[in-house]
Formats: structure tokens, sequence, C-alpha cells
């Protein structure tokens, strides 16, 4: 998520006057940091508006240049000088350095609190956060909208519109079956080695940079060999959102692949089931259903994770379809495989029975029963479950014996809805700063707020995990010393723990 300083100065009653570097507002302000130190570098990660009162500030130009050379070599955003406590003005000396070294410079009203400047990037992260996920959602929509009426050519020129790019959707045989513009079409003889490695040798996706042009190629179906590839050209790296909607689309263009028997578009039609679910793509409710046979339109579910070799989580994914809609149905995504299940399945023996893999190496971690409107939490339980079983070298664990207290006793949905939204500003910043906050927090928490065993296990500086809890204090606006917030703390990240997600790293 990124944020212009140019938004964070206009915040309204916030009362800041631009001074030097009017022309450099569009740049991103990751945070706000408060210092009275004449070097706070070390405390500085880049992408910071700077605070401060200018209390211990020398008054003389040459020492000031050297302070302002010092911000902008450690990437500061802009340096804001807080009037009315040292001076009733930005000192003189202050703006001819700043206009020096080409650092923006913010003069902060007597009447403004600092933490306010704070807060109110905090706001701000959190309705553009909200704004962006109401976007993906109805993308989302229309991409399934797209499918129902116009199939997969719909499919295509919605993808194409909604990520800016020339997409090409290929069928088993390689065979253009439909694309967005002739210039996509000429891609493909550069193309042919990636796309027959993808159709043959069961790689799921793969990306590479052909020409200036960024190239995303992604399978389509369940099993051994793809049912088809889809191909997204864009003309920059792909973001997170681009590549969430060609996931989407992937998933409901599985369903458009009709050269199968008709077992085989059965398990082809429960993978992208699976994945619709699993990615957010999914339809309404009551289309859903219908899509289902009725197992989504019954009583609760379980969701079931699996892993292991993929041969195997091919034969567990079509013993389990085999079992019928109406109790089961199972696909890959990816290097895993997921299932939902009725509640009255045994995950215990049902699924070793249907798959016929005995135990074998193939590890499953199971979800509480959950209603159907509810999966994508029962997604990140099973999930979490089948870490533990790896963990633990068990063949299933369920999620339900993991949990105790507060977890045990919350509602899924409105524990994992109060989560999202109290770590939605640590996600935001993680995401553009590429810095784990919320792993950084998880380890500190775990050594009861103790900087430096935390900092060992992290393998970080401790004067740098401080600086990463101090941080998230300010991206909260919480008091982290404070139990009561160190409870919801700890609550919201057991609820959302993603140990299964690639660790960031940042700062050392």
């Amino acid at each position: 998520m990124v944020v212009a300083l140019a938004t964070l100065l206009g915040h309204p009653g916030l009362q800041l006057k631009v001074l030097v570097g009017q022309d450099a507002l569009d740049r991103p302000v990751h945070s706000v940091a408060v210092s009275e130190l004449v070097d706070p570098t070390k405390y500085l990660m880049g992408g910071e508006l700077v605070l401060t009162t200018g209390m211990w500030l020398p008054s003389d130009l040459s020492s000031l240049e050297e302070y302002v050379d010092r911000l902008v070599a450690a990437e500061v955003v802009a340096l804001g000088f807080g009037a009315g406590v040292v001076a009733d003005a930005t000192p003189e000396p202050l703006v001819a350095a700043a206009v020096r070294a080409g650092l923006t410079l913010v003069e902060v009203a007597e009447g403004t609190p600092f933490v306010a400047v704070i807060r109110a990037l905090s706001e701000i992260l959190v309705a553009e956060e909200r704004s962006e996920l109401l976007h993906v959602h109805r993308a989302h929509q229309d991409l399934s909208r797209a499918a129902r009426g116009g199939g997969p050519r719909g499919v295509v020129q919605t993808l194409a519109t909604q990520v800016a790019a020339d997409v090409l959707l290929l069928d088993g045989g390689g065979r253009v079956r439909e694309w967005s513009s002739e210039e996509a079409t000429e891609l493909l003889p550069a193309l042919a080695a990636e796309i027959n490695r993808i159709r043959t040798a069961g790689q799921a996706a793969t990306s590479i940079v052909e020409d200036e042009r960024h190239v995303a190629l992604q399978a389509l179906g369940n099993g051994r060999a793809a049912r088809g590839v889809l191909v997204v050209s864009t003309g920059a790296a792909m973001t997170k959102l681009q590549r969430d909607l060609m996931a989407g689309a992937a998933a409901l263009l599985s369903f458009g692949f009709d050269q199968e028997s008709p077992t085989a578009q059965r398990r082809l039609r429960q993978a992208a089931l699976i994945r619709l679910v699993r990615t957010g793509a999914a339809p309404a409710p009551d289309e859903l259903a219908v899509l289902s046979e009725g197992l989504l339109a019954g009583g609760p579910l379980v969701v079931v994770a699996a892993r292991g070799p993929k041969e195997q989580l091919v034969a567990w994914c079509e013993g389990l379809q085999d079992l019928g809609e109406e109790r089961a149905l199972a696909g890959l995504i990816g290097e895993e495989a997921y299932a939902l299940v009725a509640a009255d399945v045994d995950i215990d023996v049902d699924t070793d029975i249907a798959a016929g893999v005995g135990g074998g190496e193939v590890v499953l971690g199971a979800s509480r029963p959950v209603d159907p409107h509810r999966l994508r939490t029962a997604f990140d339980d099973a999930e979490r479950a089948c870490d533990i079983a790896v963990e633990r070298g068990a063949r299933v664990v369920h999620y339900a014996d993991l949990t105790s207290g507060a977890l045990s006793v919350a509602d899924p949905w409105a524990a994992r809805s109060f989560a999202d939204q109290f770590l939605a500003p640590l996600d935001a910043y993680s995401a553009e700063s590429g810095i784990d906050l919320r792993g950084s927090l998880m380890t500190w928490l775990g050594h009861h707020g103790h900087f430096d065993p935390a900092a060992q296990e992290l393998g970080l500086h401790r004067h740098t995990l401080r600086q990463r809890i101090n941080r998230a204090a300010q991206l909260l606006d919480r008091d982290l010393e404070d139990v009561e917030t160190r409870f919801d703390l700890w609550f919201a990240l057991r609820v959302t723990r993603a140990s299964r997600n690639t660790r960031v790293t940042g700062d050392h």
C-alpha cells in the first residue's frame, strides 16, 4: 500500500505547511518517526516523515546541513519541524539546508500534536486497504459475471481490461483458444518452450521477461498435465492485485475445458471449484451450491489441507472425489491439495480408505466444522493444522485440538474480522516495506516483551527489533506496554497466524 506524501499533508486538520520541496510530494511515505536526536538515522528504515521540535538541533548552517544530509542519505521522505516549542517558526538556516539538499521540509503548526500526524497516516492506510479489498471483490465479481455471460472469451477480455495486459488462453494441446488482441498472439513463438514445460511437466506456473514484456503463465486444470494455459503479458512486473485477478481467472477458466471424459471433467470442475473458494473468486453462495451439487448448500463442512508427493496428492484428491460430490470435493492448488468434506466424514479413516494411501506420505490438517459461508477462514485453520502435522511428523492434525482458551471459544468469523481490522495498518506497511512486522511481534510477545532473546531468535540487532516494535505501536496507535493491548495483539496474530507464508526480511 502506497501513500503519497501529498495525501498525508492534505489530511484535514493537520495544518501542515510545505516550506521546501513542493515538487516532490508524490513520494510514498511509509511511516512517521518522531526524533529529537541530531543523528536519528540508525533508528530509521527509509521512507519516513521525521518530526522534530528542534530541541537538540544545532543552530549554525554548517551543522544543520550535515543533519539534513544524514536524513537524505537515510532516504527520509520529508522533515517536519514542530513550531511553538523551541522556535515560533522553522529556523531559516534549516530551510536553507533543506533547499541545498533537496529535502522536503514541512512546518507543523503549534496546535498540531505529532501523534495526530501518526494517527492520520494510520487512518489513510486503513481506508486505502478497505478500498483495495472492495476493488478486488468487485473485480472478482466482474470475472464471474464474464464467465457466466461470455464463457472463456468473456473471462479473457475482462481480465485483459482489469490488468491492462495482453491475454492468451491455450487449450491442452497448446493451441490458441481465445485471445485479447492480435499482439497477444505474437508472443507464442518466444514462449513455446515455457508453454510446453507447463503442459507436460506438471509445472503449475512460471514467469519470464521477453522483449521487455513481463509474461506470467498459469496451468489450468488438475492432475499431471495441464488442460490449458493462461498467458498474461504486462509492460511491468505484475502487482499482487494483478496476480490475484489472474489466479481467479485461471480458476474460472478451468470450468471451460470440455475436451476430457465425463469423469475427468468432474474432477477438473471440483479442482476449479476448490480454487474459486480458496482465492475468494467464487460467485454468490447460491450459485456456488449449484456448482457443488449440494455439498455447499448442506450442513457444516470441514476443510482439509494435504501435503506430500504430487503423485500421492493427485491420488488422494481422486479418491475423495469418488466419495461423491454430496460428501466431498477435492483438488490441487499449486503444490498442495485441499478438500471440502461433510462434517460426518471421518478424516482419520475415510480419507485413507478413499485415497488408498494408507497413511503414506500425505500429511493432513483439518479445520473445525464450519458453515459453508465461512470457508475462507476454515482454509486458514486447515493450513495451520497441516503446518503442525508436518512439524510433529503426524499423519493428521485437527485444528480443534490445537486451540484452547480464548481461541477455542471465539467465533472464528468474528475473530478473523477483528484480527484483519486490527492488523491492517501493519499489513499495509509490511506490503510496501517488505518488513515482516507480524513475525517480529509474535516472536517478541513469545519472549514476554524482552528484546534481547527475541532479537537473537529473529537474527536481528536488538535496536532494529525495538525500532520495529515502536513502528508497530505507531501504526496501531496503541501502547504495547499495556496488558490489554498485548492480549489483543497476541489474539489477532494467533487468529491470522500465517507461518505458511514466505518470510520477508528487511533491515539488519
